[in-house]
């Protein structure tokens, strides 16, 4: 008998297992406090908007592809800039 999983599942597992290694990373390589807070910052956001727009694209898929198109369009814009503008370290 062949059970059937559905895309969603799949995606929310994955979400699971990227975002539960990110937070294994931080325990495992320990931080100074000021790094650790940038960490966790991105941390929260990336998971507030991975699953936001999972559960967005259960419920109207149009808005998920234009706001994924606007997030490539901007992540391409600021590549540009970052090579044209290099940040000095």
């Amino acid at each position: 008998m062949e059970q059937y999983v559905s895309p969603g599942k799949v995606v929310a597992s994955a979400g699971a297992f990227i975002f539960g290694g990110i937070a294994l990373n931080l325990l495992l390589h320990p931080l100074g406090s000021h790094e650790m807070m940038g960490f966790l910052l991105f941390l929260v956001v990336g998971a507030v908007l991975y699953y936001g727009r999972l559960t967005l694209h259960r419920i109207n898929r149009m808005i998920t592809m234009t706001l994924l198109g606007l997030i490539g369009i901007g992540s391409m814009v600021t590549a540009v800039y970052l090579l044209l503008h290099p940040v000095a370290h």
